[in-house]
This record gives structure tokens, C-alpha cells and sequence, in this order.
């Protein structure tokens, strides 16, 4: 299936690696640039996974949290998105 939105999201950066993928504030990162973020955390992940696991992103919304989300979807996880907010007590048992 190609047309999973982490296959797309690698084929549009291997197309276009000079454009902008995010911009958040006067941040702004490349296609190619996140790709890189993308596939590291997919390593990462990838090698303390199984297909359909879940893993839990405690974190704001940012760029990291982007690479985290699709690092863990490429590596076949599932993504869980905690709030932030939440502190040690209140994720104990989730």
C-alpha cells in the first residue's frame, strides 16, 4: 500500500527535498531535512518494536513531534499521543 501517509510523505521528500515541510514560527525545515529526523527515529523505534505496537508521544506540538509520529508509523508502530500536560502520576498505568 503506497498510499499510506508515511509512503507519501517519503515520496514527496525524495521529489522535492529543498522545500519547506514545516514552518513554525521562524523555524523552518526542508523536506530533506526532516526526512533525516523521520528515518532516524525510525530506526530508533524500529529496533525496540514489533509491527503494531503502541508507543506513547508525550510532547508538544512541534517538528519533533512530527519526525516521532511518522518515525514510529515507518518503523510499523502505532502512534499514541499522550498530553503533555499530564504529569508522572497521571501516566502511570496508561
Amino acid at each position: 500500500m503506497t498510499d499510506l501517509l508515511p509512503h507519501r510523505f517519503l515520496s514527496v521528500s525524495r521529489r522535492c527535498p529543498a522545500r519547506e515541510s514545516i514552518v513554525s514560527g521562524s523555524h523552518r525545515i526542508t523536506y530533506d531535512a526532516l526526512r533525516g529526523q523521520v528515518l532516524r527515529a525510525a530506526g530508533t523505534v524500529g529496533m525496540e518494536i514489533r509491527a503494531g505496537s503502541r508507543i506513547a508521544v508525550v510532547m508538544e506540538n512541534s517538528p519533533e513531534y512530527v519526525a516521532a509520529c511518522y518515525g514510529t508509523w515507518i518503523a510499523g508502530g502505532v502512534v499514541v499521543g499522550l498530553n503533555p500536560a499530564l504529569k508522572g502520576p497521571e501516566l502511570i498505568g496508561l
